[in-house]
């Protein structure tokens, strides 16, 4: 099944408009910009009752609907319902019946009323690089903290941050548009941390410095290479405004072509990076991220016919996180009902012991989809439903993302796949966020922050 993920930095072209990781403010010039504008293509891929037990740890206390807490007041048609009491561990929401948009725990036409489980130690965060005519950089940022988000994601690729050296020899490194610098600024000041990707590899091939291009990853120039980088990686951002550093996205599409050793030589590299880290900061979590696919479907093959579950298992011993991008969708783009999310959450645990991130997760709106505001609605009710119940294996979840794209840009992107003609594939683009283009909140938008709000966060 295909799907797509707007999570990348590209340098921007002339006239287009980018933010200027300096200012915080749109522009068209050429120097230092940067677009969330690069896509990857991926394989991507039921709602069962968040109990008040999860995979272990300590059992959270949450008041119950109409408990002795307190219960939440109705709420009317399309409004949230009022959040009800307090429990033992953290205020969650009780629920008030009645609205489609229902709040948190409350009731909601298709179902999705469930008993909301507190916070405890779980992170929520969000793409928030993605403006709209009305909300501009900052104001999704005050959305997120409003909301209880406490990080956003950032992308780089290796190659975008170090030019090419010669061996041993580091070439020069850069900051691309001040990005690192000021968002661990913006850290300090909003408590808004980071999770940072760097890429080694993509889809299109290897994101390294082009000296490296040849270069097998399991030797010592690689590994002492990517050391460096990240030394001057932490002297532009503090480790403790980093929530983990992500080496690789959605590893699982790679193609190495005729490097027959790269899969074995990945998860060599991987221990090297996370050894470094862990050597000087400890508290500092390294990991991978790949499809949800790529992690849990048995039948699935990377390339050079590798299978995928079994190496990426191989990884996850290797590191401290693994992260998932999900996105239900078919293979026409279609998606998938909401009532999916809670087998497919079990079946992500059950890919390994190893510690979960959701590094991005998104459900389409577009009617091209198969979709409507309302299903977008229920499956982040769904979402939360399943997070609570495996609270204790992912203590981190990132979506995508704050705000709709434009139907033109939507057309170009597509365009520039072959995809032109593609409703679905455009409409899957268009429609991922949370807020329509044109500023309106859509119902998941409202479902979001209730379902945090219930929860504490």
């Amino acid at each position: 099944m295909l799907g797509l993920i707007v999570e990348d930095f590209a340098v921007a072209e002339t006239g287009q408009e980018v933010y200027d990781f300096q200012t915080m403010t749109l522009t068209s010039a050429l120097a230092k910009l940067f677009v969330c504008a690069s896509l990857f293509l991926l394989i991507s891929a039921g709602c069962g009752v968040a109990t008040e037990t999860s995979d272990g740890g300590p059992t959270d206390t949450a008041a119950a609907a109409g408990g002795s807490a307190g219960t939440g007041a109705a709420g009317a048609d399309e409004d949230a319902g009022a959040a009800g009491g307090q429990g033992p561990d953290g205020p969650v929401a009780a629920g008030g019946m009645g609205g489609t948009n229902a709040g948190g725990g409350g009731s909601v036409a298709s179902g999705c009323a469930r008993v909301a489980i507190a916070k405890a130690s779980r992170a929520f965060g969000m793409d928030i690089l993605n403006p709209s005519p009305t909300f501009d950089y900052n104001a999704n940022l005050s959305a997120l903290k409003d909301m209880g988000g406490s990080f956003q994601t950032l992308h780089l690729a290796w190659s975008s941050l170090e030019a090419a050296g010669a061996g041993m020899t580091s070439g020069a490194f850069s900051d691309p548009g001040e990005a690192l610098r000021v968002l661990n600024t913006l850290a300090t000041a909003q408590g808004i941390k980071l999770a940072l990707t760097i890429r080694p590899v993509d889809i299109p091939g290897k994101t390294v410095p082009s000296d490296l291009a040849s270069t097998r990853f399991n030797t010592a120039i690689m590994k002492t290479r990517f050391r460096k980088l990240l030394g001057f990686v932490l002297t532009r951002i503090n480790v403790q405004n980093l929530t983990t550093i992500m080496v690789g996205n959605e590893i699982n599409f790679y193609n190495p072509g005729a490097d027959t050793n790269f899969w074995t030589d990945y998860g060599d590299f991987l221990a090297d990076v996370r050894d470094y880290v862990h050597a000087s900061h400890p508290g500092l979590k390294v990991g991978f991220t790949a499809t949800y696919d790529g992690l849990t479907d048995a039948t699935k093959t990377l390339a050079l016919a590798k299978n995928s579950v079994k190496t990426m298992q191989d990884y996850a011993k290797r590191i401290d996180v693994v992260g998932v991008t999900y996105y239900p969708l078919n293979a026409d783009f279609t998606v998938k009902p909401p009532s999916v999310v809670d087998g497919d959450f079990q079946r992500l645990v059950d890919f390994a012991t190893t510690e979960l991130h959701i590094q991005e997760i998104g459900y389409p709106s577009g009617a091209a989809n198969g979709s409507s505001e309302p299903m977008q609605k229920q499956f982040y009710c769904e979402v939360f439903n399943a997070w609570d119940k495996h609270r204790n294996r992912i203590p981190q979840l990132a979506a995508l993302r704050m705000n709709d794209t434009a139907r033109a840009d939507a057309e170009s992107t597509a365009k520039t796949y072959g995809l032109a003609a593609n409703e679905a594939f455009i409409e899957y683009l268009r429609s991922l966020g949370l807020r329509r283009y044109t500023g309106e909140d859509k119902a998941a938008f409202t479902q979001l922050k209730a379902a945090l709000t219930a929860r504490g966060f």
